[in-house]
């Protein structure tokens, strides 16, 4: 399907769904990672890889943001930052990561931060104590 890739652009050598049929061309796949729309590109190593975190930051003002990624350290001072974090974040200050969950692939993280966000407060809490 692919012929080569090209600093993040897929080459297709097939037709494609584009104004030409039959024409080959350059296309940049979307992007995968769930938090931040930064990174994995089909066929990347870490969507094999089991090192996706889901994590909760407990803000200044009290609320809870519930995310997803490969490196906790620096996803959290993106946040903090304000340059490249959530714009949750805007108005807010992330305090502490207050809960975190290791060793999820890309596709189990997204669906565990799913269900976290729709848990209530008081179930986020109980979560952030250490109940199950």
């Amino acid at each position: 399907m692919y012929t080569n890739e090209f600093a993040g652009f897929l080459r297709f050598r097939f037709p494609y769904a584009g104004p030409a049929l039959g024409r080959t061309g350059w296309v940049r796949p979307a992007s995968r990672e769930c938090d931040t729309g930064v990174g994995a590109v089909l066929g990347d190593v870490h969507s094999l890889i089991m090192d996706w975190t889901v994590y909760i930051i407990r803000c200044d003002d009290g609320t809870l943001y519930t995310g997803v990624t490969t490196d906790l350290e620096r996803r959290f001072r993106e946040h903090r930052d304000l340059r490249r974090g959530a714009r949750y974040f805007n108005g807010r200050k992330p305090q502490e990561v207050a809960y975190r969950e290791n060793g999820h692939d890309r596709s189990s993280a997204c669906r565990r931060e799913a269900a976290i966000k729709k848990l209530s407060r008081d179930e986020k809490l109980h979560l952030i104590r250490g109940g199950a």
